[in-house]
């Protein structure tokens, strides 16, 4: 159950650190911004994204396909944020959330059971606030709906009511 439990655990931390490669900034993260595709690492967003076969997807397949300049690398780092390959990695993110919390149904209730069971919610948590800002910049509605299954409670909303959803949003309407 414990190898069950680190692996899943471990599938999650992964999406998680693509995802945030994608969504956060250099600040965030201690290293620059879209690294992995820079160093030519196809992350799960970045297969996923490939695989829709759309004219974005192409766009990106030719970016990839040799060195990147600061210029590629927004362009790419653009397309990876604005399509569905970054749902498709937090849906695939969640599953693995779910099959880390059912590899400690056969362990003892205890507080280290308790914190197991919430440690990979709290990691996958971690990137929803980044990608949610990200959705309103871009406007990208089908990531919404996967925050919304996974956000922690009041986020989402808070961002609604306080009006910074539409404050970035006419502020980026452009984009």
């Amino acid at each position: 159950a414990l190898t069950a439990y680190g692996n899943a655990y471990g599938t999650v931390f992964q999406i998680v650190d693509d995802i945030l490669d994608i969504t956060a900034t250099e600040e965030q993260l201690g290293k620059p911004a879209g690294h992995d595709i820079v160093e030519g690492v196809y992350t799960l967003p970045v297969l996923r994204t490939l695989a829709l076969g759309s004219p974005a997807s192409d766009e990106l397949a030719d970016l990839l396909g040799s060195p990147l300049d600061a210029a590629a690398q927004d362009k790419a780092l653009a397309i990876l944020r604005s399509n569905d390959g970054l749902a498709s990695s937090i849906e695939t993110a969640q599953d693995y959330v779910d099959r880390a919390i059912s590899a400690c149904d056969g362990f003892a209730d205890s507080p280290a059971t308790d914190a197991l069971r919430a440690a990979p919610g709290a990691l996958i948590a971690s990137v929803s606030v980044a990608v949610c800002v990200l959705v309103v910049l871009c406007g990208y509605d089908p990531v919404t709906r996967e925050l919304a299954k996974i956000a922690p409670p009041g986020v989402l909303e808070g961002i609604v009511s306080f009006g910074i959803w539409d404050h970035f949003r006419s502020l980026n309407s452009g984009l």
